[in-house]
């Protein structure tokens, strides 16, 4: 355990430490902190006194480093204005905003959390249940154009995005949320993930990006594993385009894939 004393107020307060101050126990029994002795090493990088990588900052040595700085926040950002999509392919969606004011009045917000959710309504209700977009929207001034560029859809599929800006402070605008429905696909193309991409509505839903990596890091690496990618690959197609046009097929899909997932969810790699 490392001690670094600072303080909160008006001005910026900078506390540093160099050496541990003690230990709890190793099993988490109790909350006590037992004092320096010789049961913890002091001279191996990454354990005992020395878990934490040693820094310089000039003449300053430390190992942990804890910068306070005043934070005038008026209140949460404005929620994103003028939501709308500009262009929308069978896989694919570009939407744009109006970026809103740090505070409701001033300043630029710190970032965005964008949400998608396919074949079901998004409310400020089920917004924090629904899938994380990963695409990065650099923050622009207030009332800035912001760009979202939507990747991996289905064709032919409802879907909601939701929108929230939010603060140094973490506080959160109000939720701009927006349906679109992806057009129909193009003769001849293939959907990237097959079944679990068409089962869960997106390539970007969490259980298939994990299906996805098990596949790339575990099956792949044996004969059996690379045959059965192989003949998934091979038939795949073919069941997703199935799959994907009918919710009640969807449904029994993610239900036979459950499973799988849970399974999955325990392993290491």
């Amino acid at each position: 355990m490392f001690n670094a004393p600072f303080a909160i107020g008006g001005t910026e307060s900078i506390a540093t430490s160099l050496s541990y101050i003690g230990y709890g126990d190793p099993a988490g029994l109790d909350g006590v902190i037992r004092p320096p002795d010789a049961t913890i090493t002091t001279d191996t990088p990454g354990t005992g006194a020395s878990r934490l990588e040693l820094v310089s900052n000039g003449a300053t040595m430390y190992r942990l480093r804890v910068d306070a700085k005043p934070e005038i926040d008026a209140g949460p950002p404005g929620m994103p204005t003028g939501l709308t999509s500009t262009a929308i392919t069978s896989t694919t969606a570009t939407l744009t905003f109006v970026a809103p004011s740090g505070d409701g009045q001033l300043g630029m917000v710190s970032g965005y959390e964008i949400r998608l959710r396919a074949n079901d309504p998004m409310t400020a209700d089920n917004f924090e249940d629904s899938m994380p977009v990963t695409a990065t929207v650099i923050p622009t001034a207030a009332g800035g154009i912001q760009e979202i560029d939507l990747q991996g859809l289905l064709p032919t599929t409802n879907y909601w995005v939701g929108v929230s800006a939010y603060d140094d402070c973490h506080n959160d605008s109000p939720i701009a949320i927006y349906a679109l429905t992806t057009s129909d696909r193009v003769s001849g193309e293939v959907d990237a993930c097959f079944v679990a991409t068409a089962a869960y509505g997106s390539v970007m839903a969490n259980d298939v990006e994990l299906l996805r990596h098990f596949r790339d890091s575990l099956l792949q690496s044996t004969v059996l594993g690379e045959l059965a990618v192989e003949s998934y690959y091979t038939f795949g197609p073919a069941v997703a385009g199935v799959v994907g046009e009918s919710e009640l097929l969807r449904a029994t899909a993610r239900d036979a894939l459950a499973p799988i997932v849970a399974r999955v969810r325990t392993l290491s790699f």
